[in-house]
């Protein structure tokens, strides 16, 4: 159960559309454990540009902000909708020494473990998806007390997309995966009643 002081500091403070945008096609086989790797974008970045670019909606009065990751900045900057604003707190799961294994070679009692309870346990030299959790929603909780744009973008990765819907949603994080978020997919808060909701998913 998040703090209620929380809740108050995001329904009362907050007066914007946030779109959670992911970015577009990794270059990389899903085989492969990748989270905060540097991975580049596939052939089809262009047409999946113009996919986002079909979504949002011609917006004033917007920042864009985004992951420093390629796979990310790339997509925020292919936007052209003004300057992009970069933040380590937007980054993918950080999975420390399984980064860019195969998953079938990373061992399996180990990550049996992780997935166990993988809200709480870390990935050896890495992080949990409760870590994730608390520093994506660190960012949110600061552009909601700056309140400087109507509508923000935040071009950035699966996880963190689906942590900040967890968090919205009441949703444990243990069933985050519950929510699918395509390559490209598009999210998007809204301000109601003075309370956030989520308005879609995954266009």
């Amino acid at each position: 159960m998040y703090a209620f002081v929380d809740y108050v500091i995001l329904t009362c403070k907050l007066s914007m559309n946030i779109y959670l945008v992911r970015h577009t096609t990794p270059d990389i086989e899903l085989v492969y454990c990748y989270g905060q790797s540097d991975l580049d974008t596939k052939d089809s970045f262009e047409s999946e540009v113009g996919r986002v670019k079909s979504i949002l909606p011609d917006l004033e009065d917007v920042q864009i902000f985004s992951s420093p990751l390629k796979r990310c900045a790339k997509l925020a900057k292919a936007l052209d909708m003004g300057n992009v604003l970069f933040d380590d707190r937007l980054k993918e799961m950080d999975y420390g020494d399984w980064e860019m294994k195969r998953w079938e070679d990373i061992d399996k009692e180990a990550l049996d473990y992780f997935v166990e309870d993988f809200v709480c346990r870390q990935v050896p030299g890495g992080e949990s998806y409760q870590q994730l959790s608390d520093r994506v929603m660190d960012f949110v909780k600061e552009i909601s007390k700056t309140k400087k744009n109507e509508n923000i973008i935040l071009v950035s990765h699966g996880g963190t997309i689906r942590a900040i819907l967890s968090y919205f949603l009441e949703m444990p994080l243990m069933n985050l995966f519950r929510i699918n978020i395509d390559f490209a997919g598009v999210a998007k808060l809204i301000e109601k009643d003075g309370k956030f909701k989520v308005d879609f998913i995954n266009r």
